[in-house]
């Protein structure tokens, strides 16, 4: 019986031998199929297949920063909803803001090294575009733009925002430019400027036109001689 009894003990050990034995091998495949899975994740994060990539990314605000961490561009929605993106130098100045009035018009403006705006693109709620450029106290200087009836009109102010000179076609094509003084007089016209005829109708005069005003407003000198005073 004892013999019997350590011959079962033996064989019973040398079985728990080689469940461990199986165990740590086990073990070791499972380690090795992980490693072989995370590599494979890795590989499949690192090179996205077309049909993984999402159709909508949707945020509120999104910064783009450099390296340091400073903002260069920033893409988000005002209080009113309104979309707004913003381009900012190396010293995280504002340089160019694209974004949408409440009215939905689109307007593009550009500004100096001091955040001072300088020019400004857009379109006037009836579809008009108008180009304004602005001196460097914001006043506006210059300003390109087309009328309702797609007539171009070049205007340019005095350091008060005064026109001094409007130069523009009407409708027919027709050219005409006009001076005023620091008061907004008109001084001298030049070209086919609308004029009001008595029935308070107006008409372009001649192109040839030139008329020559005191600062009274009355006329000094016209040709030709039955132009009217605009």
């Amino acid at each position: 019986i004892m013999n019997t009894t350590n011959e079962r003990l033996a064989a019973l050990e040398t079985e728990i031998a080689r469940c461990r034995r199986a165990a740590r091998r086990d073990r070791s495949i499972a380690a090795g199929l992980a490693g072989v899975l995370a590599l494979f994740a890795l590989g499949a994060i690192g090179q996205p297949e077309k049909d993984k990539i999402p159709e909508e990314f949707r945020v509120r605000k999104l910064l783009l920063v450099d390296a340091k961490g400073e903002t260069h561009a920033a893409f988000g929605l005002l209080k009113d909803g309104s979309p707004r993106l913003e381009l900012m130098d190396h010293n995280a100045k504002g340089r160019a803001v694209l974004a949408l009035d409440q009215d939905g018009t689109p307007q593009l403006e550009l500004y100096d090294e001091k955040a001072g705006s300088r020019v400004q693109l857009g379109l006037l709620r009836d579809g008009s575009p108008v180009l304004d450029l602005h001196d460097e106290k914001g006043k506006t200087r210059s300003s390109l733009f087309l009328t309702p009836d797609g007539s171009p009109m070049l205007g340019m102010t005095d350091s008060k925002e005064k026109p001094r000179a409007t130069f523009g076609l009407n409708n027919d094509g027709t050219p005409f430019l006009i001076l005023s003084d620091e008061k907004g007089q008109s001084r001298a016209v030049v070209g086919a400027a609308k004029a009001t005829k008595p029935d308070k109708s107006q008409a372009p005069l001649p192109e040839s036109t030139l008329i020559l005003f005191g600062a009274d407003g009355k006329v000094l000198w016209r040709a030709p001689e039955d132009a009217r005073k605009p």
